[in-house]
């Protein structure tokens, strides 16, 4: 993902702006896999397919690895913080 993130900025001419294009991927994937996460336990208790309940540790293993590569982050630091405390 790094790789084609890097190869993405210098197509785009913007490798100045790459640690601010990486936070803001970190973020998105943040947002969407506890999206996902949630959907996942939805689709089970709504429509009884427990078929996808399999996606949400890896979905929230991707959300904490974003998490601890922006743990100084004032927003992402906090939340892995707490998901290390609530997912144990």
């Amino acid at each position: 993902v790094l790789a084609r993130l890097g190869e993405y900025a210098s197509a785009r001419a913007i490798d100045a702006e790459f640690d601010r294009l990486y936070l803001e991927v970190d973020r998105l994937t943040v947002q969407r896999k506890l999206k996902d996460a949630g959907r996942f336990v939805f689709i089970q208790q709504q429509k009884g397919d427990s078929s996808y309940l399999k996606y949400i540790e890896p979905s929230l293993q991707m959300v904490r690895a974003a998490c601890v590569r922006r743990a100084q982050d004032e927003t992402l630091g906090p939340l892995g913080q707490w998901l290390d405390q609530v997912l144990v």
